[in-house]
């Protein structure tokens, strides 16, 4: 199957987690082959977490999980590992919530924001258990407890 509609599919699922968690907010999925220069990542929306309009008096980038589901895609993509692992010293770690796994030279990336890190944790492995199961791969089980 297709990088890009794999993507899509483990997107479906992280939407469909979410959902069925009631839980709105942003995530997105990753497959990086070869460690190309162009990303180009599934990125999913669930609920009405991401309005326009909203007040700038009322903006922090906490109250955003936008901001907070790229800042853990972005520790991710230079760390390789999961966000939030106590083994990134010296950066502010974003909380837990965003996968890694590698195998060979492909990195498989999930990660969400909005709910609880447990919650986001969960909604990121189902979209990584879909990539597995899609790929047909030995993706290593993400490390998910401090």
């Amino acid at each position: 199957m297709d990088r890009f509609v794999a993507q899509g599919v483990a997107a479906e699922t992280m939407r469909r987690c979410a959902e069925k968690l009631g839980l709105g907010g942003v995530g997105g999925i990753l497959v990086l082959e070869s460690w190309e220069t162009v990303l180009q990542p599934t990125i999913v929306i669930v609920g009405d977490c991401v309005p326009f309009g909203r007040d700038l008096e009322e903006y922090t980038e906490d109250n955003n999980p936008a901001a907070k589901a790229f800042r853990k895609f972005a520790e991710m993509l230079y760390t390789g590992v999961n966000s939030g692992s106590p083994q990134i010293k010296g950066t502010r770690s974003e909380r837990f919530g965003g996968l890694v796994s590698v195998v060979g030279r492909t990195l498989f990336i999930s990660f969400f924001d909005g709910g609880t890190e447990l919650q986001n944790a969960e909604i990121a492995l189902a979209a990584l258990d879909t990539l597995r199961d899609v790929f047909n791969a030995r993706l290593p089980k993400p490390y998910l407890s401090d």
